[in-house]
């Protein structure tokens, strides 16, 4: 979380107003069998993929939450389990591109 308040400083400092946080939101579920299906190393031992899993759930989504919650920022929650050209259809039109 220190990283997002650190980063607020740099958006404070330059005057940076409204910016786009993107989260393409996906379930625990999908994220395990994307990185099954990857193959790699790293991610072929369910316990490995847990512990990646669970530092996301204890390191960003609080970070999540805290752009969530941002009033001076975009926060922009795509769903992320659709197909690639869906997923930037739906970016580019919540950016108003």
């Amino acid at each position: 979380m220190i990283e997002a308040k650190i980063l607020e400083s740099v958006f404070d400092f330059y005057n940076i107003k409204k910016v786009n946080i993107i989260y393409l939101n996906v379930s625990r579920d999908w994220a395990t069998n994307r990185m099954k299906a990857r193959g790699r190393a790293d991610d072929l031992e369910d316990h490995d993929i847990k512990k990646r899993l669970d530092w996301f759930n204890n390191e960003v989504i609080p970070v999540i939450d805290y752009y969530r919650s941002h009033k001076n920022h975009n926060f922009i929650e795509i769903n992320g389990e659709q197909d690639i050209e869906k997923v930037h259809k739906d970016i580019i039109s919540a950016l108003d591109l």
